[in-house]
């Protein structure tokens, strides 16, 4: 390993940095150089993702008031593909899929529109969050470094139902792992706690697991294994328990073309297809 070369500077006899100011100012150095590895990791990750479709199956679970039994609500099957920086989603078996919100397309209850785990990568970009490093664990069978990390209301992509519709922003709070290897996430999770008095929903918790998954020729890192679970304030507990299976890189098997609206159509959806060679 490389030397470290420290200058030490006097002035009138007394230290610069008194030895625990350098301690701290190298370890804040070593933990930057860390999450920009992480960063880096993370870029190649979203670069990569829009090479991919998933089939997507969610089981909802529900526990009505603060008491009884959690109890099965219903299964529901999507396929999702990352465009151009968004996730669209289709109903399963079908291969158009439409820019639209995902609760269009599936019964009412528990959902979100993040399969990907594309929105809760976004803490790594910009100035988004501000990051603790917690040291070394173990996670999930890994050797870890932790990170604790948070995102105030202004840079949120969590967002809740407001009033007429509207979509209201969230601060959140939460840990990622990493392995201390090859610097992929292991987990992340995140949680909010709902302040705002219109909304139901009293706190907000998902957990997402990244495992390495063979695709084609190549090994790559996809939050195969997902919760997230709502409490509300009437006592009532949801969870979705969500699975990403029969990924498909649509490289040279397939292809997915991208259609704006045509000029004067109503609304602002927007399309694409997949078709299988």
């Amino acid at each position: 390993m490389p030397q470290r070369s420290i200058k030490v500077t006097f002035l009138f006899g007394v230290f610069a940095l008194s030895g625990a100011a350098l301690a701290e100012k190298l370890q804040i150095t070593e933990d930057s150089q860390l999450l920009e590895r992480i960063r880096s990791r993370m870029a190649d990750h979203r670069s990569r993702l829009r090479n991919y479709t998933c089939h997507v199956v969610i089981n909802r679970l529900i526990r009505p008031g603060n008491f009884g039994q959690i109890a099965h609500q219903d299964q529901l099957e999507l396929e999702v593909a990352f465009v151009g920086e968004r996730e669209l989603f289709a109903r399963s078996g079908e291969t158009r899929f439409a820019e639209q919100a995902v609760d269009h397309i599936v019964p009412a209850g528990l959902i979100d529109n993040d399969s990907f785990g594309s929105h809760n990568e976004l803490i790594f970009f910009g100035d988004a969050a501000t990051f603790l490093f917690l040291g070394s664990t173990k996670k999930d069978g890994h050797q870890a470094f932790r990170f604790n990390f948070q995102v105030p209301e202004r840079s949120s992509r969590i967002t809740i139902t407001g009033p007429a519709k509207t979509n209201i922003a969230v601060p959140y709070k939460g840990s990622l792992w990493v392995d201390a290897e090859t610097s992929d996430v292991v987990r992340l999770e995140w949680e909010t706690q709902i302040t705002q008095t219109f909304s139901n929903i009293r706190a907000i918790h998902k957990v997402v697991r990244y495992k390495a998954a063979r695709i084609g020729d190549s090994d790559f890192m996809l939050p195969l294994n997902s919760t997230l679970a709502a409490a509300n304030k009437d006592g009532t507990y949801l969870l979705n328990i969500i699975r990403l299976e029969r990924c498909l890189e649509f490289r040279g098997e397939s292809t997915i073309t991208f259609d704006a609206p045509a000029a004067g159509a109503a609304g602002s959806e927007q399309h694409a297809t997949k078709s299988e060679h």
